[in-house]
């Protein structure tokens, strides 16, 4: 079977690729966990917070965090390509995180559907390329950078036969983990396709979509009929391109119940399902689930609120992410 050699040239940014996983999971794990830390410069948060602003919570973000730039912001449905680029590169990964990552690849592309005015910062997208791009690489045990990696032309049939080798006879620790990977998988997928379904009704029964639907065939009738006066024109024109104020409704059912944020809470459980499986390779996973941990909270806590300001009735029980907890 034919292999692909790194180019002489890269080789030694290959040796020091661990030394350069090191700085960025503690550079972006400490910038999440110091924005937790009460005291911390509010400018300082408040730039945290804005790059973690997306979709309900986007219309509050900080707005003086930073400057001009605050209002850079890229289609929330963008959210696909993270996925994209990390089942890329997952072909140096293992089977769990392969797994997450190609199922919320497909969620984002068939389940989900992100209201058209729904945004996020440019920052949150380009930190979720880079983010995507270092994880798979940040599951592997640190001697695999030891020499240049041979990787084979079909990476898929090499993939499979290392994973044979590797869980001849999987461990007690190893069934725990995919124990817990798999009941995170499961929370996090109901929560979206609850989400998902909830989208689909709003969308459906949404009355000013036919308004502008009506305006737009009324104004083409006029022009047409070289009839109506232009201030009439012009009114017909503005019903139609006003743009369309989203709708949300109150999620209920699965882990809804208990948290605002339950696919927030699914993706922690996925993580530490992870780091259960690859902890004892590296330090890197320990990282990863602590930044993703700090960083989910500060995005929950704003969610909670939105939907205590949004609901008068909303239930008193939940909590925003950590059922019983926060």
């Amino acid at each position: 079977m034919g292999t692909w050699a790194l180019p002489t040239a890269a080789e030694p940014l290959w040796y020091i690729l661990p030394s350069l996983l090191r700085c960025y999971w503690t550079l972006v794990c400490a910038a999440a966990v110091l924005a937790l830390v009460p005291g911390i410069p509010n400018s300082f948060r408040d730039a945290v917070k804005l790059a973690s602003s997306r979709g309900k919570t986007w219309i509050k973000r900080p707005r003086r965090a930073l400057g001009r730039f605050s209002d850079q912001c890229v289609p929330q449905a963008w959210f696909s390509h993270f996925y994209e680029l990390g089942c890329e590169s997952s072909d140096l990964a293992q089977l769990l995180l392969s797994c997450h990552l190609l199922r919320r690849l497909l969620e984002s592309n068939f389940l989900q559907t992100y209201p058209s005015d729904a945004s996020m910062h440019i920052l949150a997208y380009l930190f979720g390329l880079s983010y995507y791009l270092t994880l798979p690489l940040s599951y592997l045990p640190l001697d695999f950078f030891a020499e240049p990696p041979q990787l084979p032309k079909k990476p898929a049939r090499q993939l499979l036969r290392s994973l044979l080798r590797l869980w001849p006879h999987p461990s007690a620790g190893q069934w725990l983990a995919c124990a817990v990977f798999m009941a995170g998988s499961l929370v996090q997928l109901q929560s979206h396709w609850i989400l998902a379904r909830l989208r689909r009704r709003s969308s459906s029964r949404d009355p000013d979509r036919l308004s502008r639907t009506a305006s737009t065939l009324k104004a083409a009738r006029l022009r047409r009929e070289g009839s109506g006066s232009p201030e009439e024109l012009q009114a017909l024109d503005a019903t139609a391109a006003h743009p369309q104020e989203t709708k949300y409704s109150l999620p209920t059912g699965g882990a809804f119940a208990l948290v605002s944020c339950p696919h927030y809470l699914g993706e922690i459980v996925i993580y530490a399902g992870l780091l259960m499986s690859y902890g004892r390779h590296s330090e890197l996973p320990w990282l990863i689930f602590l930044w993703v941990t700090a960083n989910l909270i500060l995005a929950a806590v704003p969610m909670h609120h939105w939907y205590q300001e949004h609901f008068r009735n909303y239930p008193k029980q939940r909590r925003a992410i950590i059922p019983f907890v926060l």
